[in-house]
């Protein structure tokens, strides 16, 4: 019989508790004498770590040019020198410590990171009626450190009925996390860190023998799990409030008023952003004259193409894009229930509320205007989509003749002698107007195909929810799967040049984060030249290509950062010097997508299947686009743009106006206007430019301002939450969801596990590995085979990446959002719009994530960090 009330179970660390310690020694053995600084950092990064991790990170931190696996079988050898001096024995007291467990009347087991046979089996035998007949020992190589697992998996126990007793702080930290019961032993070796580890997590209770374990020790420890309060808070403070509450308004919170997020009006900027408000349009900006509608919508973050807070010049690109939405929307082709997208920038950051319309009379009324009008789209689909993509070369090309030359002292002759009548400075201020013109109508082509294209997937989508009631939207997109279309096509130049460079022999000469190094090497052989040339042919257009969205002017392209298709072709190089298949898979997807839609066709009757093949026929005819546009749109044209956009910054710097190039950034489109016309009517005049000094003070108070932003997080929303999110376009594209809007409410909270997030399955596949947390694409270089990439968004552009990523996680975006096609297209598993993953997770946690339901479970927790 027990006498204990709340463990019912205690399981025990085999090495370092058991068995005396001998990894320790060895792991500071190995990485000091590789070259490398034992530091709490390394100890966190491979103590409890599964095999390949732990060689992983070793090897890092000697800067070993060893995989992981090279790595752990290199120590491994070195453990066994160290254990012909240091044989592995039982600890003194173990015997007796389960003998006081045995009194305690609880099931006993033990857990390690090598199989049963060499770890129990060979040293713990023989004191094996004290333990659990059926599981006496559990190796947790595989699922590290195998907390979760051993309770609920294999025990089938909650977390409180459960007492860990081991030598490292990550058991306690997910521990911890869990609600599970923990008494430390630290590792007291005097290289080890582990008993400050442990204070900083909280542990109340350590030993530093086990010999001073006792039943009066159980007992305490066995009330204080039952009380809640087996954990300490260093220094008083509170435990961390999970990510996503909080977000109630202080009226809603605690009130019976429907639940809401906080109004515009009732947020303050963050420190050092006051003034914002000043630097933008006035009708983007929150205002009392507009607080009625802007408090009775539900307002979310558009941080999947804005991921930062936009400079001022920068909202330009939010206006021409919602313009060109809300117009093709509302006033062209009447979609039935949806008018535009209303825009608002709030701290810098770009929010947007849907319009809905939903008097059945007036939907009816747009229901026949659409008809006419996306029906002459649907049945020229083919012809007026090639006539689109000429209009909109057209006019990239047109914006590449803008020029923003320094202005002379005389004007040409030319003017004289041809009697022209205007200068040509004049063409400064006509270049800038036609510039920004070009850019509003490239996003009114942006939307011209767009919003159909999702009309037709939605209608099909529509259909198969009513005739497949059970049926998932993955399969259904699933459906449409396996496309071959132009956005692809740069990641497949990549695939390209890392075959030429195998074939010619110079791989090894291609360092993906060296441009200039592998240049350099690649022009002093023939067949290095050879390379270059192909690379060259490459770059244009396929390298005029953001790593990112495009959205601002920041962001690099892999012609202005050739490191970036480097690294992809490297990774490409190594996957082909493994044997590895570096091809999309596109015949699988198309095979799977043919099994599913001949499944599902199969269920319907004649007149029905009739309907479904029309409607799949054409969601199949305008999905592409769906995809294909942002190659011409957002990277062409944007690419362009901007780049013209830093020529204008130079013309100001070299007109004196400025002190530096991006300058030109911090002015609003407006206020530039009214810029270059001072410079120009100055310069006509023959007098000093009249807002020089002005100007500079401005741009001196708006950076620290911009900076402080951009280093602040948005708010997911703000305003009333909607009953029943019903927009397709916000749930499709943006993942915006009725229960994600709960989740940010922080109103979905039902005792499940803290560390569990939940968003859309959008690829799917069942995958466990590490964390690798990127919050741009600048960090795209850290990703490493195996890894899965968690991140706010991934961009078109990425695709080199998942070629080594095992799966992707997401906070933004929905079924129809370029994360969730392009990883479906490289059959990649992927769970998107989680909304707090990049909060949630860390580089280093060992995730599992099922891209069929949209579950990601957290296994273990980073070194130094609680799950």
């Amino acid at each position: 019989m027990s006498k204990l009330n709340k463990i019912r179970l205690v399981a025990l660390d085999s090495d370092g508790v058991l068995l005396n310690d001998t990894y320790s020694p060895v792991i500071e053995r190995f990485v000091t004498k590789h070259g490398g600084e034992y530091t709490a950092a390394v100890e966190r990064g491979v103590w409890g770590s599964p095999q390949l991790a732990a060689g992983q990170n070793m090897a890092l931190a000697c800067r070993l040019p060893w995989s992981g696996k090279e790595t752990i079988a290199a120590f491994f050898r070195e453990r066994d020198e160290y254990l012909k001096e240091h044989p592995i024995q039982v600890m003194p007291g173990a015997a007796e410590l389960l003998a006081t467990l045995r009194e305690a009347g609880v099931r006993v087991t033990c857990y390690g990171g090598r199989n049963r046979e060499y770890t129990f089996d060979k040293y713990l035998g023989h004191l094996r009626e004290f333990f659990d007949a059926e599981i006496p020992y559990v190796d947790v190589n595989d699922f590290r450190p195998g907390m979760r697992e051993i309770v609920r998996d294999i025990f089938g126990y909650d977390f409180d009925e459960v007492l860990f007793v081991d030598d490292i702080n990550r058991v306690a930290e997910v521990s911890k996390a869990l609600g599970a019961g923990f008494l430390g032993v630290p590792a007291s070796m005097a290289h080890n860190f582990q008993r400050a580890e442990m204070a900083a997590t909280g542990v109340r209770h350590t030993v530093d023998d086990i010999r001073q374990i006792d039943l009066a020790l159980l007992r305490r420890l066995d009330d204080e799990l039952a009380a809640g309060a087996l954990w300490q808070e260093p220094g008083g403070s509170a435990q961390p409030q999970a990510a996503g509450a909080g977000q109630l308004s202080e009226r809603s919170a605690g009130s019976a008023e429907p639940p809401r997020f906080a109004f515009f009006h009732e947020v303050p900027p963050p420190a050092g952003g006051e003034g914002w408000e000043s630097m933008y349009p006035y009708y983007l900006i929150p205002s009392e004259e507009t607080r009625a509608e802007e408090t009775s919508r539900l307002w979310f973050a558009d941080t999947m193409h804005w991921s930062r807070g936009t400079h001022p010049l920068g909202s330009v690109v939010a206006e021409a894009a919602y313009f060109g939405a809300a117009q093709s929307s509302t006033r062209i082709f009447s979609l039935p229930a949806s008018l535009g997208l209303d825009v608002r920038v709030q701290h810098g950051y770009l929010y947007i509320s849907p319009i809905a319309v939903s008097d059945p009379d007036e939907i009816a009324r747009r229901v026949e205007h659409f008809q006419e009008r996306a029906g002459f789209y649907y049945q020229n689909w083919d012809s007026l989509y090639a006539r689109w993509k000429d209009k909109v070369v057209a006019l990239v090309d047109d914006m590449r003749t803008v020029s923003f030359a320094p202005l002379p002292e005389y004007e040409p002759m030319e003017v004289v002698t041809e009697a022209r009548g205007r200068s040509t400075a004049w063409e400064v201020i006509a270049d800038y107007h036609r510039l920004m013109d070009d850019l509003f109508v490239v996003w009114q082509h942006h939307f011209e195909f767009l919003n159909l294209g999702y009309g037709g997937y939605i209608v099909f989508f529509q259909f198969c929810k009513e005739a497949f009631p059970e049926i998932s939207e993955q399969l259904i997109a699933r459906m449409v799967a396996g496309i071959d279309i132009l956005a692809f096509r740069p990641d497949e130049e990549l695939r390209t040049l890392a075959r030429l460079a195998c074939e010619l022999g110079v791989h090894d000469l291609i360092v993906g984060d060296d441009p200039e190094k592998t240049f350099a090497a690649l022009a002093g052989t023939a067949d290095g030249q050879k390379w270059q040339q192909a690379y060259d042919t490459a770059k244009d257009p396929w390298f005029n290509y953001f790593a990112e969205y495009g959205f601002t002017h920041d962001q690099d392209t892999w012609l202005s950062n050739p490191a970036i298709p480097l690294t992809g072709i490297a990774r490409y190089i190594g996957r082909l010097q493994a044997g590895e298949e570096i091809e999309r898979p596109v015949a699988r997807l198309l095979a799977e997508r043919d099994e599913i839609v001949a499944e599902y066709r199969s269920l319907l009757t004649d007149e029905e299947a009739v309907q479904f093949d029309e409607l799949l026929g054409l969601s199949r005819q305008v999905y592409p686009y769906i995809e294909e546009h942002n190659i011409y749109i957002e990277h062409w044209a944007h690419s362009v743009f901007w780049h013209k956009l830093w020529e204008l910054g130079d013309f100001l710097v070299a007109s004196g106006f400025t002190r530096q190039r991006d300058d030109v950034f911090f002015f609003n489109r407006f206020e530039l206007e009214q810029v270059l016309h001072d410079i120009v009517q100055s310069w006509a005049i023959g007098v000093p430019q009249r807002g020089v000094q002005r100007w500079a003070a401005e741009i001196d108070r708006r950076r620290p301002i911009v900076a402080a932003l951009q280093a602040a997080n948005p708010l997911p929303a703000y305003g009333p939450a909607p009953e029943e999110v019903v927009d397709p376009f916000a749930i499709m594209n943006y993942g915006v969801t009725t229960e994600r809007v709960a989740a940010w409410l922080g109103l979905d909270q039902d005792g499940g596990a803290a560390d569990n997030l939940t968003g859309i399955g959008a690829s799917p596949g069942v995958v466990e590995g590490s964390v690798r947390l990127l919050r741009s694409e600048r960090d795209l270089g850290d990703l490493r085979p195996g890894e899965v990439l968690v991140c706010p968004i991934t961009a078109p552009s990425w695709g080199p990446a998942f070629s080594v990523a095992a799966g992707v996680v997401t906070d933004i975006g929905g079924m129809m959002s370029h994360a969730a096609i392009v990883c479906r297209e490289y059959g990649l598993p992927a769970v998107v719009g989680t909304g707090f993953a990049t909060m949630r997770l860390q580089t280093g946690d060992r995730v599992r994530l099922d891209g069929t339901t949209g579950e990601v479970v957290v296994l273990s927790a980073a070194a130094g960090q609680a799950v």
